[in-house]
């Protein structure tokens, strides 16, 4: 049987006439010939199609005769296709003829009958002719050739028509439109051309020069289509059910399909689809998903540099992101965010109510949608966005890893006439853990409560005390400056007795050790507190009972020190609810038992926590409520939360800390109000890693999150590396050098004796000349002695370190002056009070722990990590001129700046309170940088008039300046980097410019639909694609979905949402439409899809431009 026999019993077939033996022999031949198979089930496939249409028949008839009659396919098959279609489409008795496609099924073929909507009826028409005219039509010559239906040769054959020899695609990437479906285009097909350009004839398409190769046919393709699109991909493999999703019939997709722009891939359970795009990136589409690609809206293909776009409804794609050589980036959106990248490896997926975004290389900008946050992805980070999800980074390895380690334990001692008091030579405490203490170490804290303080020494042993012990004096009156020391953290003991008189009621709790103020319990003069390498035991049998009531501001210490209960009960470790706690620092802390471990309240001023483990607690390891508590390395073993929180003007900052233990059903950080800033926080245990604000972060470890914070969330780097403060070996006092005299000239002797030890006995002494720290020297004990400044040593530093040791230790010492820092080692600073301090050019680290005063100014370029520091006065905190600057909880008073940090210098302060108590000027930022990064996280105090900074941050870049006003409350700011693929700043349209853009895509939506159009969105309100039937005179939108109906407010209306009205209401080429696309989409932040509709907009785009501040 010829083809042309073979046709015309098909044709016969298709309108009835054939007899049983001619049906016979059409399936005979199709069964013999895979070729003609193919063929009889599209022919059969389109007849069904043209029969089971649920929309206006007439209308459909009209359209393909008419796109038959614009193709000009002059083949009698064609002409009697069109006949019939004029003629049975023509009146309503055009009802559908199953019985033709139902007997022409062959028997063991795999030809199914599949009801093809609008989109396929047009490739099948066409291709139908391409086959049947092939050896009639003109310039036909020879024998027939083996060639696919659509008119694409074999691999490896010479093509005709404008068809690339190498690959059989056309040199053009483009492709036949199979068919046009009548709704109105979504935002897919308004990606496509943006500008209208006409597609290529066929003449037009063999001058195009050739687009990426793909290594094989793809069926479909036409060699000279008259209506094409972009082709993005080709199908590489499949595996079970995957089909195409054409208006909602379903076409079985199969290797070597190629996808056009904005085509619906299906897959089914089990199932999964690869696509090899144009530019060498894949996409694999797992089970159950539901994904497409398509052409920016705004910039075209990728042949011509633009943005790829890739939809996920649902379901899960792993992708493998080819950079670009142009730069221009892909955009992969979910209903809840959108993720741009440049190159990388990465999975998608939609479930439900979240996406989940995993990065395997590179690193990638994450959008949520309802407020256009963002998140930098990084490799092997995962993020999660959803309803009552927070939005946070989390590490795709989730093995606990271990914390910092913290310091080694230290055993204290000092020469006997250092001027320390000891409690047993000098107060006749026993230390044997049987007579009571509580006397003796009460009077010599009392006698020794002034403005010095002195340190109040305990040797080893265990002290039984039976009342708190106070910062108090002999009269009664509270004071600051208690400062208690053990020789040994482990064996210094202070412990209460079991059962105690006073400690039996949790609603009524009594501490151990309770630090007080000038004058009283509560203020802000709690000045140098501390309670250093010892051991509070609360006994047994006291569930009232508290380890350390603390309260210390601007200096203060908890160092070294484990607080434990003996049988688990107790109210807290450590309490820190009395007005007003903070700046100080507890470091290298161990609570164990009790109902909470470290409990702190009240809004000021901030409370830091390193090196801290918290086990078996009751209720809450650390609780804080309004305060700023910033920690870093905390370990929790605990079935309850390892962290809660609360209170709107709070702020937490918590960095490399591991939290295990907990229950399947809690979270391991539950904050109900404020801001929260974590990174690297390893979860175990716990059913969430964090619930923030009522947002719940997965299970897992959290990489990096920014909640409850204005501005960028989270803040971007820099991520500075940490360094712990380098641990002096111990020496013993009996090679310690004495300061002998009171002077410059005393001081210098003693640093010049070549011992590696110099101690002040606690006293006054006066500078007159810079004392230089050089030689043996590597550690200089003040024992809280006081240095005097005097005139003759103006501007020169009181200490000048040129030691060539690689550590020098400075600790316990009170004064004023400059510490300037030439030492090529590292200069650490350890309970230091009142000292600025400077640098010169080659010096080494600095670190610095409790140590108030400043300013810290590095002129030079250094390495400086920070830890509790606070600064008062007029001009800067810290200067930051190329150096690598990392801060740990600070407190800023006065009108000055936080932080300058200029010649590309990198700075991150975190768990910052700025209260400056007085007006400050209003062209002074909080922080300023110049070509430089950082990364703040800070909350504002004020409570005068214009007592805070207006302007939180001046950052310039080259010659641009952006000033970014403050918020009254806590906020985090990272600088933006120019080389990197986001954040951007999202620019904000004049309330008057939005209400006048409002009103002109009202007026646009009204032109559309008063022309026939039913424009069709995505609305988040429905949360399904919906059709606009009317706009009334309020701005309501009659909308509709299925077959249900309602009407809209305007004012709901996301700027998503109005953009992607904008995009339904676009005509290609019409500049007043581009400006609207161009408006919504900067509106929103995607700059980069604005630019190219502003290119399209004409004298439009100035204005655009003009809308935004």
């Amino acid at each position: 049987m010829t083809n042309a026999e073979f046709r015309d019993l098909v044709e016969k077939c298709l309108e009835g006439s054939a007899t049983p033996e001619e049906e016979r022999a059409v399936v005979d031949a199709a069964e013999a010939s895979p070729r003609r198979a193919r063929f009889l089930r599209l022919v059969v496939e389109f007849d069904a199609s043209l029969h089971t249409l649920r929309w206006d028949p007439d209308a459909f008839a009209r359209r393909v005769a008419g796109r038959l009659r614009h193709e000009g396919h002059a083949g009698a098959f064609a002409r009697r296709l069109r006949r019939r279609i004029e003629r049975e489409g023509a009146g309503p008795g055009f009802r559908p003829r199953r019985a033709a496609s139902r007997r022409l099924r062959p028997r063991a073929g795999g030809l199914r009958s599949a009801r093809w909507v609008l989109a396929a009826a047009l490739l099948v028409a066409v291709g139908a002719a391409a086959l049947l005219l092939r050896d009639r039509g003109p310039g036909s010559s020879g024998p027939h050739r083996s060639q696919d239906v659509a008119g694409v040769a074999p691999p490896g054959e010479a093509p005709q028509g404008g068809v690339s020899a190498s690959n059989g695609l056309p040199r053009t990437p483009v492709l036949v439109e199979r068919g046009r479906s009548p709704r109105p285009p979504t935002d897919a097909d308004q990606a496509r051309d943006p500008a209208g350009d006409p597609m290529p004839s066929s003449a037009s398409a063999a001058k195009t020069p050739a687009a990426p190769s793909i290594p094989q046919a793809m069926p479909g393709t036409a060699s000279a289509p008259a209506h094409t699109t972009t082709v993005i991909a080709r199908v590489e493999s499949v595996s079970g059910d995957v089909s195409l999703d054409v208006g909602g019939v379903f076409e079985a997709v199969e290797p070597g399909l190629a996808l056009v722009s904005g085509r619906v891939i299906r897959t089914a359970e089990a199932s999964r689809c690869v696509l090899r795009l144009l530019d060498g990136s894949r996409l694999e589409a797992g089970a159950a998903t539901r994904v497409s690609v398509a052409a920016s809206d705004a910039a075209g293909g990728p042949e011509d540099g633009g943005v790829l776009r890739i939809d996920l409804a649902g379901g899960r794609i792993e992708a493998d992101v080819a950079r670009r050589p142009d730069g221009r980036s892909w955009v992969f959106s979910t209903a809840h965010a959108d993720a741009v990248v440049l190159g990388t490896r990465l999975a998608l997926e939609v479930d439900g109510s979240r996406t989940r975004l995993d990065v395997r290389h590179g690193r990638v900008r994450f959008v949520r949608k309802t407020d256009r946050s963002e998140l930098l992805v990084a490799s092997g980070q995962y993020a999660v966005v959803g309803h009552r999800l927070a939005m946070g980074l989390m590490s795709l390895d989730d093995r606990v890893r271990p914390v910092p380690a913290p310091p080694p334990d230290r055993a204290l001692l000092f020469p006997p006439d250092a001027g320390h008091v000891d409690v047993k030579l000098r107060y006749g405490a026993k230390g044997d853990g049987l007579a009571d203490d509580t006397d003796a170490i009460q009077r010599a804290i009392s006698d020794h409560l002034d403005t010095f303080n002195r340190l109040i020494y305990l040797p080893n042993g265990i002290y039984r005390v039976t009342r708190p012990l106070e910062g108090k004096s002999p009269d009664g009156r509270y004071h600051f400056g208690m400062q208690l020391v053990g020789q040994s953290r482990e064996r210094t003991v202070i412990r209460l007795q079991d059962a105690c008189p006073g400690y039996q009621d949790p609603a009524s709790p009594r501490a151990v050790i309770r630090t007080a103020v000038r004058d009283g319990l509560e203020g802000n003069e709690g000045y140098r507190n501390a309670v250093m390498n010892l051991t509070i035991d609360t006994g047994r049998g006291n569930p009232g009972a508290v380890g350390i009531d603390f309260l210390a501001q601007g200096s203060g210490a908890i160092r070294d020190v484990t607080v434990r209960s003996g049988d688990g009960l107790g109210s807290a470790g450590i309490s820190m609810r009395r007005r007003w706690p903070g700046p100080c620092l507890l470091r290298n802390v161990l609570v164990s038992g009790f109902d909470v471990g470290i409990d702190v309240a009240h809004r000021e001023y901030g409370v830091t926590l390193e090196h801290v483990t918290l086990e078996r607690q009751g209720t809450s390891g650390l609780r804080y409520d309004e305060n700023v508590v910033a920690v870093r390395a905390l370990v929790s073993r605990n079935a309850c939360p390892a962290v809660v929180g609360s209170g709107s003007p709070s702020l937490l900052v918590l960095l490399d800390s591991r939290l295990t233990g907990g229950a399947p059903d809690g979270d391991a950080v539950v904050v109900d109000g404020g801001a929260v800033v974590a990174r690297g926080v390893c979860v175990a245990g716990y059913g969430g890693s964090a619930r923030l604000r009522g947002d719940r972060l997965p299970p897992g470890s959290v990489a990096e999150v920014c909640a409850g914070l204005p501005g960028l969330s989270p803040p971007r780097a820099p991520t500075l590396p940490v360094e712990e403060p380098p641990e002096l070996p111990p020496d013993d006092p009996a090679s310690w050098e004495r300061v002998e005299g009171t002077g410059t000239i005393a001081i210098q002797k003693a640093v010049d004796a070549g011992r590696p030890v110099v101690y002040l006995p606690f006293g006054q002494y006066w500078i007159d000349r810079p004392v230089r720290v050089r030689g043996a020297v590597r550690r200089i004990v003040g024992m809280n002695s006081l240095i005097h400044p005097q005139p003759a040593l103006g501007d020169q530093p009181v200490f000048r370190f040129e030691s060539p040791q690689k550590a020098v230790l400075l600790e316990h010492l009170m004064g004023s002056g400059w510490i300037e820092d030439a030492s090529p080692g590292a200069l650490v600073l350890r309970h230091v009070y009142g000292f600025a301090y400077r640098n010169v050019k080659g010096c080494g680290p600095l670190f610095a722990e409790d140590a108030p005063g400043g300013p810290w100014i590095l002129d030079h370029p250094q390495k400086a990590w920070l830890r509790s520091c606070t600064v008062h006065g007029e001009d800067v905190a810290f200067r930051n001129a190329g150096g690598a600057l990392w801060i740990l909880g600070y407190r800023t008073g006065g009108p000055l700046s936080v932080a300058e940090t200029t010649r590309g210098g990198e700075t991150e302060a975190l768990g910052g309170v700025v209260y400056p108590s007085t007006r400050v000027p209003p062209d002074r930022p909080m922080f300023r940088c110049v070509d430089s990064r950082q990364l703040v996280a800070v909350a504002p105090r004020s409570y005068v008039p214009n007592g805070i900074h207006r302007l939180l941050v001046a950052e310039t870049r080259g010659d641009a300046l952006q000033e970014i006003e403050t918020p009254p409350m806590p906020i985090a700011h990272a600088t933006i980097e120019p080389d990197a693929p986001g954040p951007t700043r999202r620019l904000m349209p004049t309330p008057s410019a939005q209400a006048a853009w409002d009103a002109r895509l009202l007026d646009r939506l009204r032109e559309a639909i008063a022309s026939g159009d039913r424009p069709r969105f995505a609305c988040s309100l429905v949360g399904s694609d919906v059709e606009v039937l009317d706009v009334d005179d309020r701005g309501g939108l009659s909308i509709r979905s299925g077959a249900a109906s309602a009407v809209v407010p305007w004012t709901p209306l996301s700027l998503e949402d109005r953009r992607r009205l904008a995009l339904a209401v676009l005509r290609k080429g019409v500049a007043g439409d581009h400006a609207l696309a161009a408006f919504y989409h900067l509106a929103v932040g995607m700059r980069e899809m604005a630019e190219a509709h502003l290119r399209r907009a004409g004298s439009a785009a100035e204005e655009v431009r003009a809308s935004f501040r």
